[in-house]
């Protein structure tokens, strides 16, 4: 009697897997913010560079990161999951590199 019950358990089990089968864009997103985020922290955990440009660099991800999230919260996920998995993952590591850029970039003071 209890092997003609695994099976049907079994299937019960599965049945709410069915409510949730659409899901997957929206987790799409976060493992995209997540994966760019370890990447950018291992990074900057390797590179050799002055602390204060370390702490720049890292103040200039999570403000652009926190500016799409907040600029990407009002428009609809379903018409726009493509852009904004795209800006997600562009627009925060786009604004690193420019602020590495531009720090390398400004001159140094010069000591007398």
């Amino acid at each position: 009697m209890v092997d003609r019950i695994r099976p049907l358990q079994f299937l019960l089990l599965l049945l709410p897997t069915e409510a949730f089968a659409h899901g997957e864009e929206m987790l799409e997103t976060a493992f995209l913010q997540g994966a760019s985020l370890v990447l950018f922290l291992l990074v900057v955990l390797f590179i050799r560079l002055p602390y204060a440009k370390r702490a720049l660099l890292v103040t200039v991800y999570l403000l652009m990161t926190g500016l799409v999230w907040g600029l990407m919260a009002q428009l609809p996920y379903q018409a726009n999951h493509r852009m904004i998995n795209l800006l997600i993952g562009v627009v925060p590591i786009v604004g690193v590199i420019a602020a590495y850029g531009f720090s390398t970039w400004l001159p140094r003071k010069q000591k007398p």
